[in-house]
């Protein structure tokens, strides 16, 4: 598997983590509203919240390789990822609200007080959240295109270092051929 399958698979593992670190504080302080949820509905519910960073990842990664920040096109990247990261901080302000009512965790609202309630309780940590999933995706890309400019620097050097071995030869041969005639002319006389 290749390192960049293998990293968009542990993007994908990775929100398992806050997941278990949320149950355990519906466990530590139980909601108000429902306070009597199992671990597993609990756990289910965190899954879902935090499984859906694990899909958002996928596309802001994939809008990242289509669009990437890169000289000539930043403009281009950021008219391209920040209403991406307006889309997916919202719907993800509705996936949490939505799944907090259907798990119990919180009050059904209409579409404005969700959104609004949302911004203000979460919009700065998933607009980070969003920020970082970008951020870590241009690293990759860096470190990936780093890599493959010293592959490229190596392959460089070991072709001009073959160019100088053979010259070296060239210069060599007549040379030693000369020099085996001159003694076979002096030996003859």
């Amino acid at each position: 598997m290749n390192p960049e399958k293998r990293l968009r698979l542990f993007l994908l593992g990775f929100w398992v983590v806050p997941a278990l670190v949320g149950t355990l504080g519906f466990r530590l302080v139980p909601s108000r509203i429902s306070p009597d949820i199992p671990f597993g509905v609990l756990l289910l519910a965190q899954l879902i919240i935090w499984g859906a960073w694990g899909a958002w990842s996928m596309i802001i990664w994939a809008v990242g390789d289509r669009f990437p920040f890169e000289r000539g096109r930043m403009l281009l990247a950021v008219a391209v990822h920040v209403p991406l990261g307006v889309a997916l901080v919202t719907l993800h302000i509705l996936v949490q609200a939505n799944v907090a009512v259907l798990f119990g965790l919180g009050e059904p609202r209409g579409l404005e007080s969700t959104i609004v309630i949302g911004v203000r309780s979460y919009g700065d940590i998933f607009v980070v959240i969003f920020c970082t999933i970008v951020g870590a995706q241009v690293a990759v890309r860096w470190y990936a295109n780093w890599q493959a400019q010293r592959l490229i620097a190596a392959r460089m050097g070991e072709d001009l270092a073959q160019a100088q071995l053979r010259a070296l030869q060239a210069q060599l041969n007549p040379h030693f051929l000369f020099n085996a005639l001159n003694s076979v002319v002096v030996l003859i006389g």
